[in-house]
């Protein structure tokens, strides 16, 4: 039997059940009657709810809201991003060697700031070192060669390409230098000249 044609025998057999001069149609006894009906009743019935019934996510998904929602996840997320690579503290630079205050007033210049040395504290590139009227410090490097500059002293420590180069602006140092590894030399730079140290001591004398 086609399903127009059923569809047809229950519109009729549910027409004769209401019109038989009855005072009211009890569903229940319907039900008892006409089991197979009432399968094909309810099952197109279900048929027709789920086919009508939309799926929560595709009720979500479609949602102003919800995609209201998601972009400003989406730029809340990039913010965050952006505040950690643009707020980050920048990595300090390496050490290139340490100066301890022996006595009287030992600097640590970077640019136009100053800082005084109490006892110890680790020497960064481009910084000049300075030692004044009364004063004496001991450089520690990092090929372990060893500073000792006298008082009115300026000077600043570089790492090269050929090993570490001491660039002395003016005063006086005892060099006590460390056996180098094969291509590498220390060397001190004044305004004229240019010592190659290969591990001795020596002391270098730069006024202008």
């Amino acid at each position: 039997m086609s399903r127009k044609k059923d569809e047809n025998r229950l519109d009729e057999i549910i027409s004769r059940s209401i019109n038989s001069g009855k005072p009211e149609f009890n569903a229940e006894k319907w039900k008892q009657k006409y089991p197979e009906e009432f399968q094909m009743l309810q099952s197109m019935s279900e048929g027709k709810t789920r086919t009508r019934r939309p799926s929560v996510w595709t009720v979500v998904s479609q949602s102003p809201i919800t995609k209201l929602a998601a972009a400003v996840t989406a730029a809340a997320a990039a913010m965050i991003v952006v505040s950690i690579i643009w707020f980050s503290p920048p990595t300090p630079a390496r050490a290139i060697g340490q100066v301890r205050n022996l006595y009287g007033i030992v600097a640590l210049k970077n640019g136009g700031l100053s800082e005084n040395v109490v006892k110890t504290a680790d020497i960064h590139p481009g910084q000049w070192i300075e030692t004044l009227s009364g004063s004496k410090a001991e450089v520690l490097m990092q090929d372990q060669s060893r500073l000792h500059p006298e008082p009115r002293t300026v000077f600043q420590i570089n790492d090269k390409k050929y090993g570490q180069e001491i660039l002395l602006q003016c005063g006086a140092i005892a060099v006590e230098a460390a056996k180098q590894p094969p291509g590498k030399s220390l060397t001190i730079r004044t305004d004229g000249s240019h010592i190659k140290v290969l591990g001795t001591r020596l002391d270098v004398r730069f006024f202008n």
